[in-house]
C-alpha cells in the first residue's frame, strides 16, 4: 500500500480503505499469482498478499508453480483457481501453501475452524505486515467488471465444485466429485420419439427448442423466475470463458464453445427471448475484447484430437491431411457467430417493417459486434465472406 494510505488508517476505516485482501503464507518464490486480469511472478519472499480488492464482485484468484524441477523440461504446474466474492462480513482470504500437496490450503472467516484466520487478521489489522501487501491495480477493475456482470454467489454455489477449486489439467480419469464442475448439460444432438426425419432435423439445426427446455428446467429450481434462469446460463457463459482464459481450463474452453453454439444456432428463440440474445451478445462482445488480433486464425475447431502415441512422421502427416481437407466452413466461428448473423439477416428482411424496438436493439447490437469482429481481428472478414456454394443449407 501507499505510505500515506497507511498512516490515514483507523480502527473505524480500516476496511473501507484496505477492502478485500489476501493473505499468502509460505508462498515459494517460483510461483505465478493472479487475481481477475492481473497476475505476476513472485520474485521477493517478503510479499504477503494484495489488498483494496473491490467489494462484492466476483474475483478469481488462480496460481501455478514456474521453473520447478518437479514438472520436467517445461518446468510449470497444473493452474489452479477459485472465485471469491470479498464482503466486509468476509473481507480477508487466507493462501497457506502446503509444500507436500504443492497446493494452497484456502482459510476464511467462513471456513476456519481454528484460530488462524483470527490470528493473521489481527496482525495485519495491527499493521505488522500491512506494508508487504500490494493493491489491487485500479485500472483493472472496469473492464473485469464487465467480465462478471451475471456472475453471483447463488450461481456459484450452483456450478462450482465441492472444493471450490478448478484446476487445468484435471484429465476425465481423475476427476472426482470433489473437483467436478457442475455445468450445464448440452447435447450436440436432439431426438425426440414420433418426430418425422424432416423434423429431427429442423430440431438439430434450430437450437431454440434446446434453449427453451434449458431456460426451463433453470425456471423450476428458481421458483419459475425467467429472468433468474436466463441470467444464470449468462454467468455459465462469463464464467467457462473466464475460467479457460485465465484458470488455463480445456474442460470450459468446451463448455464455452457449447453455449455459444446453443445461442447462435436459435432462430424462433431469437424473437422469443431477444433480451437475452441482446445480453449474449454484450457478453461475447466484451469477451473478445481480451482475445488477441490472431485468435480468430487459430481458433478451429478439432473435432478429433492426434493420437500421443502414433510416431513424429505419422503425427506430421495427419496434421497435413488436416490442414490440406480444412475448409472455411470446419472455423468454430462459421459453426456459429456466422450463423447468428446470417439468420439475424433473414429474419430482418422478413419484420423490417414492424415495429419491434427490442428487435431493432438487437439487429443493431449484432450489426456493431460484426464490424467489430472484421475490424479487429485478422482473418475475420474473409471466414465470413464465404462463395455462394459453401453457405449454409437451413431446414
Amino acid at each position: 500500500m501507499r505510505v500515506e494510505e497507511i498512516d490515514d488508517i483507523t480502527n473505524d476505516n480500516f476496511l473501507d480503505i484496505v477492502k478485500g485482501t489476501i493473505v499468502c503464507l509460505n508462498a515459494p518464490k517460483d510461483l505465478e499469482l493472479g487475481i481477475d486480469n492481473f497476475s505476476f511472478q513472485l520474485t521477493n519472499e517478503e510479499f504477503r498478499g494484495m489488498n483494496q480488492i473491490p467489494f462484492r464482485t466476483p474475483h478469481l484468484i488462480y496460481y501455478n508453480r514456474t521453473n520447478h524441477e518437479k514438472f520436467g523440461a517445461i518446468g510449470q504446474g497444473p493452474r489452479t483457481c477459485f472465485f471469491n466474492i470479498f464482503t466486509e462480513d468476509n473481507p480477508v482470504v487466507i493462501l497457506d501453501f502446503d509444500f507436500i500437496e504443492e497446493d494452497f490450503k484456502i482459510i476464511t472467516d467462513l471456513t476456519s475452524i481454528d484460530e488462524k484466520y483470527d490470528l493473521i487478521f489481527k496482525q495485519y489489522r495491527n499493521g505488522i505486515f500491512i506494508n508487504q501487501i500490494v493493491p489491487y491495480p485500479e485500472d483493472k477493475q472496469k473492464k473485469w467488471k464487465d467480465l462478471v456482470s451475471f456472475i453471483d454467489n447463488d450461481f456459484l454455489t450452483e456450478i462450482e465444485p465441492i472444493n471450490k477449486k478448478i484446476q487445468s489439467t484435471l484429465l476425465e480419469e481423475e476427476e472426482n466429485k470433489k473437483s467436478n464442475v457442475f455445468y450445464t448439460n448440452i447435447p450436440q444432438k436432439l431426438t425426440k420419439k414420433g418426430l418425422s426425419p424432416q423434423q429431427i432435423t429442423k430440431l438439430n439445426f434450430d437450437k431454440s427448442e434446446l434453449l427453451k427446455e434449458i431456460i426451463t428446467t433453470k425456471k423450476f429450481k428458481y421458483n419459475n423466475d425467467e429472468e433468474k434462469a436466463t441470467r444464470y446460463l449468462l454467468a455459465e457463459i462469463q464464467f467457462s470463458f473466464i475460467c479457460f482464459l485465465h484458470g488455463q481450463c480445456l474442460h470450459a474452453l468446451k463448455q464455452w464453445k457449447k453455449l455459444i453454439h446453443l445461442f447462435s444456432n436459435c432462430e424462433d428463440a431469437l424473437l422469443e427471448y431477444t433480451k437475452l440474445f441482446i445480453s449474449f451478445i454484450d457478453v461475447i462482445n466484451k469477451q473478445f475484447e481480451m482475445f488477441p488480433k490472431d485468435f480468430i486464425e487459430e481458433l478451429e475447431e478439432q473435432e478429433s484430437a492426434i493420437d500421443e502415441n502414433l510416431s513424429k512422421d505419422l503425427k506430421e502427416e495427419v496434421e497435413l491431411h488436416k490442414k490440406s481437407n480444412y475448409k472455411k466452413s470446419d472455423h468454430f466461428l462459421q459453426k456459429t457467430l456466422f450463423q447468428l448473423f446470417l439468420t439475424v439477416e433473414e429474419i430482418n428482411m422478413e419484420m423490417y417493417d414492424e415495429d419491434n424496438e427490442d428487435w431493432k436493439r438487437l439487429y443493431k447490437c449484432i450489426k456493431q459486434f460484426k464490424h467489430y469482429l472484421e475490424t479487429n481481428f485478422e482473418g475475420c472478414k474473409d471466414l465470413f465472406e464465404q462463395d455462394e456454394d459453401d453457405a449454409p443449407v437451413f431446414v
